[in-house]
């Protein structure tokens, strides 16, 4: 493989991905909300033809025609997912997982209105995954997916405790929310 032909499709790759990223800026909370798929689908295909996949010529110079090859990659991805009856390789993989995800996920019975508790949970699974995928180097990449899916619901549950407090300091309540 030429290098410099990698390096000239990375290159595009990267500035096809920021220019994505500033036409994002221009949307409001509820349609990024709304654009979710595309967002993630655009960011599986950067991440794929970036870190994961070895281009032979031949395909470079089939991408290298196109303005925006992430874009030609992304769409065709998004059709992919978009495609129900594939879930069940997903469901597969669960049922192959089962154990594992108990220790993960929360369960109905642990369910609790502290957000304290969860992001505690949370934080406590995802150090566990972390040193799992560690200590284990012939891990899945879908075992590292789970990480970051926990790592990204950390992030979350910790913004909105972040969010709930500052409403509360702001509001005065303090716990007394649904005291009125």
């Amino acid at each position: 493989m030429n290098s410099s032909k990698l390096d000239k499709f990375v290159e595009r790759v990267n500035q096809n991905l920021a220019d994505y990223h500033d036409q994002l800026s221009g949307f409001g909370n509820r349609e990024l909300i709304d654009m979710a798929g595309k967002i993630s689908t655009m960011a599986d295909a950067h991440y794929y033809m970036t870190e994961s996949h070895d281009f032979s010529d031949e395909e470079l110079d089939f991408y290298l025609q196109f303005q925006n090859p992430l874009e030609v990659i992304s769409d065709y991805w998004a059709m992919r997912r978009n495609d129900i009856s594939d879930m069940s390789f997903a469901l597969g993989d669960i049922s192959q997982d089962r154990q594992t995800l108990l220790t993960i996920y929360p369960l109905i019975e642990e369910a609790t209105l502290n957000t304290g508790s969860s992001l505690r949970r949370y934080t406590d699974k995802l150090a566990e995954v972390r040193k799992f995928t560690e200590s284990e180097p012939a891990v899945s990449q879908q075992k590292q997916s789970l990480a970051d899916r926990l790592q990204a619901a950390n992030e979350k549950v910790k913004a909105q405790k972040s969010q709930s407090d500052k409403t509360e300091t702001q509001s005065g309540w303090r716990g007394e929310k649904y005291a009125r």
